[in-house]
Order: structure tokens, then sequence, then C-alpha cells
């Protein structure tokens, strides 16, 4: 997109808007998604991730609900308070063709979650 020519509202809002439509469209969820199924943990307090592919890097930090992407060093994607940004590109595409496999780790993690819970909860039932 083109920005040259535009005034400093003008870009505000365009910021304001790219940002919005991502968000409203679960871009940032899946983003999330593809970080902590397929990334590493990285740190402390809290669950922290960090996913990484030619280029492009997705954190996610569950500890305080951040995500955050950057393409060749640059940030293109924040939904932290402070920041608020996405631009879109072929960074995205790249990041969101792990999606369905991200989705279907988390799928199986859930899974075995809720059937572990279920075990609990009948071995407190048997005397």
């Amino acid at each position: 997109m083109e920005t040259e020519g535009m005034s400093l509202e003008e870009l505000k809002q365009l910021k304001r808007t790219q940002y919005e439509e991502a968000r409203k469209s679960g871009v940032f969820q899946r983003l999330a998604t593809v970080g902590r199924e397929l990334g590493r943990e990285v740190g402390r307090p809290g669950p922290k991730y960090l996913w990484e592919e030619s280029g492009v890097r997705v954190f996610v930090d569950d500890y305080r609900g951040y995500v955050t992407a950057h393409a060749n060093e640059q940030l293109v994607a924040s939904n932290h308070p402070c920041t608020r940004l996405f631009v879109a590109g072929q960074w995205q595409d790249l990041v969101l063709a792990y999606y369905p496999e991200a989705q279907e780790k988390a799928s199986l993690r859930e899974a075995a979650r809720r059937e572990t819970e279920k075990q609990r909860l009948q071995s407190e039932q048997t005397l």
C-alpha cells in the first residue's frame, strides 16, 4: 500500500483499521496457536513461546496474553496495548500455512488433557 502522500491522521487511522481487521478476523489467535503449538518454550514467568521460520518470528507471551511477529527483523504484528500493529504481507501467509498443523496439535493436547481429568475424577469416586 502506498502511504507516501498520506497525512499523519490518515496514517494513524490506517494503522488502527489494519489492526482491528486483523484482531476481529482472528489472525492474532491463529498466530498464537502456531507460536504456542509449534514453537519452543523460551521463558518465565508464565509460558512464553517462540516460533521461527524463514526470517519470520512469532513470540507468544501467554502470561500476559501478547503476540508479536517480526519479518526480517521488522515488527509486523503486535497485540500489545502500547503497539497495536498489523501489517499484512507474505510473512502472514507463511505463518498461517502452519495453522492446520498447529490446530491439530492443540486438539490432540486438549483431548489428552480431558482424558486425564476424566480418569482423575473417576479415580476420586472409586472406593
